[in-house]
């Protein structure tokens, strides 16, 4: 069996893009993805919830990236990487973008704030040091 690895998100930037570089220098990029996703509920009907996708781009992509702002309309794809806090504590997943392609600007709505209780995974995945493979 071929293993595949690979997401694909539409939805709007929830924060601005965050610019650094790895230990090695390599230029990324870091944002989190706003995706409405339409789920079924007991009653049969729908309710509309938000997903907050953290993701990160690296080299030339992550220099692209750089120049999105909060609300931009984004498409997505790339793999996804696991990670864990140097004292094992916090583990959780890295999307590593490939390509991002803008589709919108930012809306006159204004878009959600990723939830702000427990955000300590933050720290955690920041520190992990999510090296791009």
């Amino acid at each position: 069996m071929r293993a595949i690895n690979t997401f694909t998100i539409s939805g709007k930037l929830s924060t601005e893009v965050k610019a650094g570089k790895t230990k090695n220098g390599t230029v990324t990029a870091w944002y989190v993805v706003a995706v409405n996703e339409e789920i079924a509920t007991k009653d049969g009907s729908t309710k509309s919830i938000v997903n907050f996708i953290p993701v990160t781009t690296y080299g030339k992509q992550a220099e692209i990236d750089h120049g999105m702002t909060k609300g931009d309309g984004v498409e997505v794809s790339g793999s996804i990487a696991s990670w864990t806090s140097a004292d094992k504590s916090n583990h959780g997943f890295s999307f590593n973008a490939r390509s991002v392609k803008v589709v919108g600007s930012a809306p006159v709505q204004k878009q959600p704030e990723p939830p702000a209780a427990d955000d300590t995974w933050l720290a955690d995945y920041e520190n992990a040091g999510v090296q791009k493979r």
